[in-house]
């Protein structure tokens, strides 16, 4: 029966740091579910009965290696990669509890027998999962980086919780038989040893996201300032355009003129909707949001949505210094315009326009997006997957808008009622960050 229970608190354990740590999510088949139950009920009642002898130890590996790969969405290999990353990386939180836990039991004199003090120690553990688990629960960006931390990450990680728990384990075979302060300063030490090698393995996985994040911020800079010339290659044109118009202006109104005195209605309604249509193309270009960047940001995702979808723009920025730099603003625009584009070509009975406001109210910037849609959407999920194909086709996504808003100290709010996707963001004027304009 003791070790029934140990097995327990042990997968328990296991799943604790696989479901609230490592973000693993699990299967919707109940059929799956089901199967994963089963065999760990067969494997629990036959430890109860028989037991596994010598060979427990790798067979309940196993056993928990395949509810794993049962239980949890994800393909075979990934799930068992992350399954063993689990076990032997775990002790990146458990390790500490562990020693700190036996040191004062040991200071304390607190002698409940080895088997109590073995459950005790693991609840404490699996306690500190939780602890863990329920601080990351309210970071939305940190649990999606660690869902998609990369495979080879896996491997790594795998190696070096191996040489972690070989230390632990080497520190505490040393001084078997030493005084119990020799022991807790031996355990002490190998414990620090261990963390630094836990660490490293954290801190490649912290390093490649910055060097993503730099190469991907480089692209879109360059992607921006490339808008930028296009936007006023453009306006140019369009400044040109609005002259030549006005220089045949009397040469319109004459046309105009002449066909009405011959009576020919229909013909000078045709003549005036040719030329409405020639100054409507350049209409997104006389939006002025107050940034020249922006503007080209908002002109270019305009016109990627063609003209089937109407656009409404409302409001400009408040003058004076930005309460967020210059890029995170295009890479918000650009992302929350795209996404909007995006839902409304899928759209297929409600009519296509998207509504952004942007002004200043209560000392705060504030940035609105809106589109109808006329699907269901689950906020919970919002973060986590795309319904694109390719979701690096646009840009950061709502996952990263969130996290520069979050960055900046401003506030992101998500509406989907009334079959509409609203997207509200807030910055405070001061305080937050200055506009690169001052930088």
């Amino acid at each position: 029966m003791q070790d029934v229970v140990m097995q327990m608190l042990y997968t328990a354990e296991e799943w604790v740091w696989m479901t609230g740590v490592m973000q693993m999510r699990v299967v919707k088949s109940k059929a799956r579910i089901g199967v994963a139950a089963a065999l760990l009920a067969a494997a629990f009642l036959f430890e109860g009965m028989a037991g596994f002898g010598f060979n427990g130890p790798p067979i309940w590996l196993l056993i928990r290696a395949a509810t794993t790969v049962i239980f949890f969405s994800g393909s075979i290999l990934k799930n068992l990669l992350k399954y063993f990353f689990a076990v032997f990386n775990m002790g990146i939180v458990v390790d500490p509890v562990r020693v700190i836990f036996g040191i004062v039991c040991r200071h304390w004199s607190v002698d409940v027998g080895e088997w109590p003090f073995a459950i005790y120690n693991e609840a404490v553990q699996i306690m500190a999962l939780l602890l863990v688990a329920l601080f990351l629960t309210g970071k939305t960006v940190w649990r999606e980086k660690i869902a998609q931390i990369p495979s080879v990450y896996f491997v790594i990680g795998i190696m070096l919780g191996i040489s972690a728990s070989g230390v632990t384990e080497w520190g505490g075979k040393m001084v078997e038989g030493y005084p119990v302060g020799i022991q807790d300063v031996y355990a002490l030490f190998s414990l620090g040893f261990a963390e630094l090698i836990y660490f490293f393995g954290v801190g490649l996985i912290i390093l490649d996201d910055l060097r993503k994040r730099y190469m991907e911020e480089s692209r879109l800079k360059d992607q921006y300032i490339s808008m930028e010339k296009e936007h006023y290659l453009s306006l140019e044109n369009h400044v040109k355009e609005v002259r030549r118009i006005r220089h045949d202006m009397k040469v319109h109104l004459s046309a105009v003129s002449h066909y009405l005195s011959e009576g020919q209605v229909e013909k000078a309604r045709e003549y005036l909707e040719k030329e409405n249509a020639k100054i409507s193309a350049t209409d997104d270009l006389a939006m002025d949001v107050g940034n020249p960047l922006i503007n080209a940001v908002i002109a270019h995702e305009k016109r990627k949505m063609g003209k089937e979808v109407s656009f409404f723009c409302e409001g400009a920025f408040p003058e004076g210094r930005l309460p967020v730099s210059e890029y995170d603003l295009c890479a918000i625009f650009s992302n929350l315009l795209a996404n909007a584009g995006e839902a409304c070509g899928r759209l297929r009975e409600k009519k296509k326009e998207i509504f952004l406001w942007i002004g200043e109210s209560n000392g705060k910037l504030l940035i609105q997006v809106e589109n109808p849609i006329e699907w269901e959407i689950d906020k919970e999920k919002l973060f986590s997957y795309t319904s694109k194909k390719d979701a690096k086709e646009h840009g950061y996504g709502l996952l990263n808008v969130k996290e520069s808003v979050e960055q900046n100290g401003g506030e992101m709010e998500i509406d989907t009622e009334d079959e509409k996707f609203s997207v509200r963001i807030s910055f405070a004027m001061t305080g937050a960050g200055q506009s690169e304009q001052d930088s």
